[in-house]
């Protein structure tokens, strides 16, 4: 039994509707890069948090890996609210809902664009569930990709994490 991987964005690139295909040729695409399965890439864009400091650029290996193995890649970015900096004051008031911004905002991108999969980057405590809801919502396949630990402060002229401060 043939999977068929492009089951979702051969819908734009194929048959009657492949006009849009002029957009995608702008892109630099060729007819063979039609024919491959289209990934979402959930990012979330925050440069004001350690957390997701790194994640365009983890999002930009990940299209790397998905072109080295015939599926295009395709990084958009979500909200990002960090807990370290909303909570003690109304900023506060906006952590949870982002949640569901997050999953709002993938499920809105990879079902107007047709992806067939999405996978999502997890820098933060809201990012994950957020995807995760996306991914439930539209019963699409795909991953949550943890983008690793925060990078350590510095304080005193030496790296210092939250555990340093427990050791001491």
């Amino acid at each position: 039994m043939k999977i068929d991987l492009n089951w979702n964005s051969k819908n734009l690139t194929q048959g009657w509707q492949k006009g849009v295909n002029s957009f995608y040729y702008g892109l630099g695409f060729d007819d063979s890069d039609l024919k491959s399965p289209q990934v979402g890439i959930g990012t979330p864009l925050l440069e004001g948090n350690l957390c997701n400091l790194h994640a365009y650029e983890l999002a930009q290996e990940i299209t790397k890996g998905c072109k080295a193995v015939g599926l295009m890649g395709f990084p958009f970015g979500t909200p990002g609210v960090s807990d370290n900096i909303s909570q003690g004051h109304e900023g506060g008031n906006g952590s949870l809902p982002s949640r569901n911004l997050i999953a709002n905002s993938a499920e809105c991108v990879i079902t107007a664009h047709a992806y067939d999969a999405m996978v999502g980057l997890h820098h933060c405590d809201k990012n994950g569930p957020g995807f995760a809801m996306a991914l439930a919502r539209t019963n699409y396949p795909g991953l949550i990709i943890s983008g690793g630990s925060i990078k350590p402060g510095c304080h005193a002229g030496r790296d210092i994490t939250i555990l340093d401060v427990y050791d001491s």
